[in-house]
């Protein structure tokens, strides 16, 4: 049993507890109103983008690579998510809750989960929201991070070199102290936080919450290939446009043929156009590695 000590909680430690609390109290108050309904989409909200998506990633490596306390306390905040979900997810899955509240060995706070303490408030933990804020930002710089590998088909053990830029020194500081989990998330070989970016540095970047995200491709792409790869599917976005633009400035064509099917090629025209301003934007860069 590690008994939780809010001075030893990571920043993505602060978070998962920040929306636990939430989540309690959004449960209680849509239960007290009769709403089943919406309590039960809290409660999927929070288990499967909250605890899944985000803390389960993140707590992987620390439980494979951490230090005994490190994993101790991850552990320790796993369990008490679990126990507080399934306390909250038992009205709606009473049997199920049941049979995990006895195999997951809970039994010393009540034997049976009907008759365990309801949790009616919220956690009685000093959180910090700037922290909280924090880390919602690293969830999109690690998004960024994700888009880029994609753009460049790195496959998942791949590694790449990232740089970060802000220019809020506090969130720079941030980005220092939590790098380890950054790196482990985006798959980085290294991260640096650059004061000056170089004017001469070329490499494919996205823009976060937390500043701005560049990743090295060199090295690691056949850059010649990827040019190449990149004006196949500028031809090939470039002939779909060609085609609809086509339709569209046919009054015969918007005028007799179904509204929702115009309306379903000027949607595709808007998102034609985005592939090829971004395809053009990377065969530039390309060009320039």
């Amino acid at each position: 049993n590690y008994e939780l000590n809010e001075k030893s909680f990571s920043p993505d430690d602060q978070y998962i507890l920040s929306k636990l609390n939430d989540v309690i109290s959004e449960v209680n108050e849509n239960l007290n109103r009769y709403r089943f309904n919406d309590a039960s989409l809290a409660l999927y909200d929070f288990f499967w983008h909250n605890f899944c998506d985000r803390y389960l990633e993140y707590a992987k490596p620390i439980l494979y690579k951490g230090s005994e306390d490190q994993k101790l306390r991850t552990l320790s905040i796993l369990h008490l998510i679990f126990k507080k979900g399934l306390q909250l997810l038992h009205p709606f899955m009473p049997f199920l809750t049941e049979e995990l509240w006895e195999g997951m060995d809970y039994t010393s706070e009540a034997k049976r989960i009907i008759v365990a303490p309801w949790p009616e408030q919220s956690l009685n933990l000093n959180i910090d929201q700037e922290t909280v804020d924090y880390v919602e930002g690293k969830f999109d710089l690690i998004r960024i991070g994700r888009i880029l590998r994609s753009d460049y088909n790195l496959n998942v053990k791949q590694e790449a070199k990232f740089f970060i830029y802000s220019k809020n020194k506090e969130i720079e500081k941030r980005i220092i102290e939590d790098k380890d989990s950054i790196m482990a998330a985006i798959k980085a070989s290294s991260l640096d936080v650059v004061i000056n970016l170089d004017n001469g540095m070329v490499m494919p970047s996205g823009i976060s919450k937390l500043g701005d995200l560049y990743m090295s491709i060199k090295g690691i792409v056949d850059v010649e290939s990827e040019i190449l790869k990149t004006e196949k599917e500028l031809n090939e976005v470039n002939s779909h446009l060609k085609n609809i633009n086509k339709k569209l400035n046919n009054l015969n064509f918007v005028e007799k043929a179904p509204k929702n099917v115009v309306e379903k090629q000027k949607l595709m025209l808007i998102d034609l156009n985005e592939k090829n301003k971004k395809l053009k934007l990377t065969l530039q860069m390309l060009k320039k590695v």
